[in-house]
């Protein structure tokens, strides 16, 4: 007898049959509008890419074309007679002979007036005028001759001495700076005012002529647009010193005794010529000499200046009683004030300040038999700034 077995078996469903759209007309003329639009769009968005590609192209090799060089400067001469003469420092003269150079071929330079300042060791010793307001055509040189001497050049005994042991080492280095306000022509339109400093060391020999190495060198120059950037150093100026212990009127002075009233009075400045730039100072430390011998010192705390801000401080420095002994208050002495501190600039509008600046100052003075300040106008001293390591600011 034969048994079947069935072994149920299930066969795969049928997969349905996706149902196929019809369109209407109304979806085509949709989907073709959409087509149109999109193609439309990235035509346009590619000519209008194209025409600020050309304009940008255009404009770069027009900017190149126009765009004006900075006037090439040149020392030609320079000399100081009386430094090879024994008694020069009686007719202290200085000859410069300089040459300002338009290379641009179609864009001329109207000139403001002009400056120069000689500087020696960084501190101006001597400055003039040069020229009225002039144009300068295209691809012309001027030359600018002038002579430093007088009322023009400042020049006093120790700073010739100064000149005189550097010319023993063989050259004394100078520093001339030219400083006008220009504008470029181009055709008929002027372009803004623009400020120009130009400078050059310039190296005298033995003979108070121009070394061959110095003379024809170009000048490193520069339009300043960014200038303004740049920090200015703040103004020292003394403007009065007194010492009660040489004032002959005063009753607490004794001959070649000890007196009461040793100090030193100053009268101190401090100018702040930046715009939109305040300076932070340390303390600043003024310390007096008498001839090689310290007197006194003081300090002024710590402050933020504004910017075009001017505060004035009055100094008392006190010296030690002995000292005073044995000096002749009926002559003249010559007094030291030095001051030294570290200051921070502070950019108002970027909020940002720099690292520290040291800054030192050194003033001389010559004091009657009173014991005031000879000179009767105000004696402004440019400090002698170098850079400071970043101290956690």
């Amino acid at each position: 007898m034969n048994s079947h077995v069935e072994v149920p078996i299930q066969a795969p469903s049928p997969q349905p049959r996706p149902l196929k759209r019809h369109h209407t007309a109304r979806y085509y003329v949709h989907r073709v509008k959409e087509s149109l639009t999109t193609r439309i769009s990235k035509l346009v968005c590619a000519i209008f890419l194209s025409i600020i590609f050309f304009v940008g192209i255009i404009t770069f090799i027009l900017w190149l074309s126009l765009r004006p060089h900075r006037p090439r400067f040149h020392i030609r001469g320079f000399s100081i007679p009386g430094l090879a003469q024994q008694n020069g420092f009686e007719n202290a003269q200085v000859n410069f002979n300089v040459t300002a150079r338009n290379a641009n071929l179609n864009i001329g330079v109207f000139y403001d007036a002009m400056d120069v300042t000689l500087y020696y060791q960084d501190l101006g010793i001597g400055r003039t005028s040069l020229l009225f307001p002039f144009y300068q055509e295209p691809k012309n040189t001027t030359v600018l001759a002038g002579v430093l001497s007088g009322a023009s050049l400042t020049v006093t005994n120790q700073r010739w001495a100064q000149f005189l042991a550097d010319r023993s080492r063989g050259t004394v280095i100078f520093r001339l700076e030219v400083s006008s306000t220009i504008r470029f022509k181009v055709s008929k339109w002027n372009s803004r005012h623009h400020k120009m400093h130009a400078n050059c060391a310039v190296g005298v020999g033995p003979d108070g002529l121009i070394l061959a190495s110095y003379k024809d060198k170009r000048w490193l120059a520069s339009v300043v647009i960014w200038l303004s950037l740049i920090p200015k150093s703040p103004i020292f100026t003394i403007t009065n010193v007194y010492i009660p212990a040489l004032d002959s009127q005063n009753s607490t002075l004794h001959r070649n005794n000890v007196v009461d009233n040793t100090s030193v009075i100053c009268n101190l400045s401090i100018s702040n010529p930046n715009k939109g730039i305040g300076i932070y100072y340390d303390n600043i430390h003024a310390t007096s000499y008498y001839s090689d011998a310290v007197l006194g010192a003081k300090s002024i705390l710590g402050f933020y200046q504004g910017h075009k801000k001017t505060l004035v401080f009055d100094l008392l420095i006190n010296s030690g009683k002995e000292f005073w002994r044995g000096i002749n208050s009926s002559e003249n002495i010559e007094l030291r004030v030095v001051l030294d501190t570290t200051v921070q600039y502070n950019y108002k509008i970027f909020k940002w300040k720099t690292k520290r600046h040291r800054m030192d100052f050194d003033a001389h003075m010559k004091l009657g038999p009173g014991g005031r300040i000879l000179e009767s106008k105000r004696q402004e001293y440019k400090p002698t700034s170098h850079n400071l390591k970043q101290n956690g600011n």
